[in-house]
């Protein structure tokens, strides 16, 4: 409350306003993990682990992430040290 009225900033769900979130930790490691499979980012342990999981395919990567669930995104989130 703000000077007696409810204000609401952020906090839409995932993945439109989750920041923060084990899901949004998670699909941004995997962004990051793509463009360093890609080589438009520094690879790093966290990436080459990330795209392990996937058996370094990025079409692999692409097809479970059209299906997976907020949970499943922050499964990768123990993963970062973001």
């Amino acid at each position: 409350m703000v000077a007696g009225r409810e204000c609401r900033v952020g906090g839409y769900g995932f993945p439109i306003s989750d920041e923060g979130s084990g899901a949004d930790l998670g699909l941004n490691a995997i962004r990051a993990a793509l463009r360093a499979y890609d080589e438009r980012a520094v690879a790093s342990g966290l990436t080459r682990d990330i795209m392990a999981r996937f058996t370094n395919d990025p079409f692999q990567a692409v097809a479970w992430m059209d299906q997976a669930t907020a949970t499943e995104y922050a499964t990768f989130a123990p993963l970062s040290s973001w």
